[in-house]
């Protein structure tokens, strides 16, 4: 039963907040394009995807299909925020009496010697 419940809302979440839902409209594009190509057979579907998609809004007679198609017209997305904002508190420990620290070869540039960094910004050499 958990795992159901955990199934059918997060399709809820995908299908009303995300452009997922969109797909869902597939059909009717589907449709469309079997309407256009017999009306115009001889239209690729490029000419198609042109039409619909690349010319903007275009006031013909077939407006509200054309409205209809997946990703043509901005619906408001809703969007889900779950979870609880909690600022997370770190204990300041400080540091113990004793406590040095080891330094490793090549981790401060300031023991090496200015000829030696100068070497790095020379141009390419062609031997």
């Amino acid at each position: 039963m958990k795992v159901f419940s955990a199934k059918a809302l997060l399709m809820i979440i995908l299908l009303a907040g995300t452009p997922i839902g969109e797909f869902v409209k597939l059909p009717m594009l589907v449709y469309h394009m079997v309407s256009h190509f017999q009306e115009d057979p001889k239209m690729s579907l490029a000419e198609f995807f042109d039409m619909h998609y690349n010319r903007g809004l275009v006031m013909d007679e077939d407006y509200h299909q054309d409205m209809q198609l997946p990703f043509k017209a901005s619906q408001g997305v809703v969007s889900f925020v779950w979870g609880e904002l909690s600022l997370l508190a770190f204990p300041l420990n400080p540091a113990p009496e004793n406590f040095t620290i080891k330094k490793t070869i090549g981790q401060n540039s300031f023991d090496l010697p200015s000829s030696y960094l100068s070497c790095i910004w020379q141009p390419p050499r062609l031997s």
